[in-house]
């Protein structure tokens, strides 16, 4: 998390909003009472970090089917600080050793959205994201929902179903949007034309568990790597 929060601590030079392609679903009283709390992982029944995304994060998880103690915020980058929402707080990355014998990923390729370099500065940083914590506290509103770990770090989306960018200093635009649709909840942060990383909520088991499915692609990913991550209260 210190990784990330000194990478994006970039002067910003622009914020746009974009508006949304349909009109944002509002969710229910019910609905947000549903998504919220604190989640607790299930390690059984969570997929193992892909060993192409093993050779993308720093630290990766000791074991095939456990996180470490060490959390990581569940999203990636810094939001936009104007009606897209924004990160606080401190913390630490993925922990555990770094697990040898991963298969290298593809060389990513960044295509516009900003120069390679500091495009490609980001992509370890989404890659943490396939990690989640351990812990995972889940606030909601009618305007936004919050993410945050037992370490106090934060991260606040605007469901508004809007794509909020960030024009940076080297010539990066992030971007993040969020909204409800039916009964999941997608939120989603880029590079723009080169990293996308996404991710889809949903309550399973009749409300017991949740189901996050996370995927990093884009436009400078030679393939997709997906992984789905289930909590439990």
């Amino acid at each position: 998390m210190n990784r990330i929060v000194a990478s994006f601590a970039t002067t910003l030079a622009l914020v746009i909003t974009i508006a949304p392609v349909g009109i944002a679903q509002a969710p229910s009283a019910e609905q947000m009472a549903a998504f919220s709390g604190t989640w607790q992982i299930d390690r059984e029944r969570s997929e193992p970090l892909p060993s192409v995304a093993r050779s993308l994060v720093p630290s990766a998880e000791p074991s095939p089917r456990e996180v470490t103690t060490t959390e990581t915020i569940t999203g990636t980058g810094t939001p936009p600080t104007s009606g897209g929402g924004g990160r606080r707080g401190g913390g630490a990355g993925a922990g555990g050793a770094v697990v040898g014998g991963a298969s290298s990923p593809p060389t990513p390729r960044p295509r516009g959205g900003g120069r390679g370099g500091a495009a490609m500065r980001y992509l370890g940083e989404m890659a943490t994201e396939l990690a989640p914590p351990p812990t995972l506290v889940i606030t909601t509103s009618d305007a936004e929902v919050v993410l945050a770990n037992t370490a106090g770090a934060e991260i606040r989306w605007t469901t508004d179903g809007k794509v909020h960018q960030e024009a940076q200093m080297d010539g990066t635009m992030l971007e993040q949007s969020a909204t409800w649709k039916g009964d999941k909840l997608e939120l989603h942060n880029a590079v723009h034309g080169s990293f996308d990383l996404k991710r889809e909520l949903r309550l399973i088991d009749k409300g017991t568990a949740l189901e996050i499915k996370i995927e990093l692609g884009g436009d400078a990913m030679p393939k997709k790597v997906t992984r789905k991550v289930i909590y439990t209260r």
